[in-house]
């Protein structure tokens, strides 16, 4: 086991403790209750879900959580609007992220394509594109730029 094992089990732990506060969130925000701190409170979640997972080098899950956080972004500024359509894609993407997480836990990899449709979506919501057009005009680009680092604390 390596120094780097010892930090990953308190991280799926916050992982989990997170996904459940977003859950929590987005129920309530299914049944109406759509003021700005809930949308913030999903982003900063999926923001350190996102950075955590950078530092022990699971690509898969920041993949997914960044074109996550971007869509979430855009909704918390204004850009997306949190419809009812927005709201299930995210409540299926929470559900996503839990998978991710748990396949990190216990060192699985998913399909390639796990994910792919979702994220997908919040391309094209981040784009501008509604469900019935696909040719939107492109947003201003996310303004958080995340380069991930693995931590590395074998030393040579």
């Amino acid at each position: 086991m390596s120094d780097l094992d010892d930090f990953k089990a308190p991280y799926v732990d916050e992982c989990s403790d997170l996904l459940g506060e977003r859950g929590e969130q987005f129920a309530a925000i299914a049944t109406g209750a759509r003021e700005r701190r809930r949308p913030n409170a999903v982003f900063r979640a999926i923001h350190s879900i996102k950075g955590g997972a950078g530092a022990f080098n699971f690509t898969s899950l920041v993949g997914f959580a960044h074109e996550f956080e971007t869509l979430l972004d855009y909704v918390r500024n204004g850009k997306v609007e949190l419809t009812d359509e927005v709201v299930a894609l995210c409540i299926r993407a929470n559900d996503l992220v839990a998978d991710f997480v748990a396949a990190a836990r216990n060192g699985e990899e998913l399909a390639s394509d796990y994910g792919a449709e979702e994220k997908e979506r919040f391309k094209a919501l981040s784009r501008g594109d509604s469900e019935d057009d696909e040719d939107g005009e492109p947003m201003e680009e996310f303004d958080i730029e995340f380069t991930p680092v693995a931590v590395d604390l074998e030393h040579k």
